[in-house]
């Protein structure tokens, strides 16, 4: 029940996350993704457990994350709930619309008669990873996210073809 109730205390900082958008990501998120505990169904559960992910901001770290759900459960009522462990996974991307290599994709995909419009994604990738080392990075590719990362998870031989097109003009190449 405890749990329960922390699960309530997460989907509330869902909420009050999409209050506070980043200007250009939009707003962080959160979602429990996995929850186990429990030996029987005829036994009262000794100890449970979730599994959450929280999309980072620019600011966001692993204290300050820890610190934002340890509120959000106090601010329930959950106090029979810990934080064990607040891992933070990929920092945030925020690639400027001026960067040359936002430019040399768009007139590669343009070139090719493809739409060049960018955007924001609420997804983590590892292009932040190397943008926090100095390479400009930018992420693209064929298929819908809606599709990726799925059980029946595809994408149409055409969006594949037409990205390695893209990438034959992004590099230059007159294959």
């Amino acid at each position: 029940v405890a749990l329960a109730r922390a699960v309530l205390a997460v989907e509330r900082l869902r909420e009050d996350l999409a209050l506070r958008p980043d200007p250009v990501l939009g707003p962080g998120t959160c979602s429990v993704g996995v929850i186990g505990g429990g030996k029987a169904p005829n036994v009262v559960a000794d100890a449970a457990w979730l599994l959450m992910d929280r999309r980072l901001l620019p600011g966001d770290g692993a204290a300050s994350v820890r610190a934002e759900v340890e509120a959000a459960l106090v601010r329930e009522g959950v106090h029979d709930v810990r934080v064990a462990d607040c891992r933070v996974g990929k920092p945030p991307l925020a690639t400027p619309a001026s960067c040359h290599a936002v430019h040399a994709c768009r007139a590669a995909l343009e070139a090719g008669g493809l739409p060049g419009a960018t955007g924001t994604v609420a997804f983590g990738t590892d292009a932040a990873l190397f943008a926090a080392e100095g390479v400009p990075s930018v992420v693209m590719g064929p298929g819908s996210i809606d599709q990726a990362h799925t059980a029946n998870e595809w994408v149409e031989v055409a969006q594949v073809q037409a990205m390695a097109r893209f990438f034959e003009r992004l590099l230059g190449s007159d294959a």
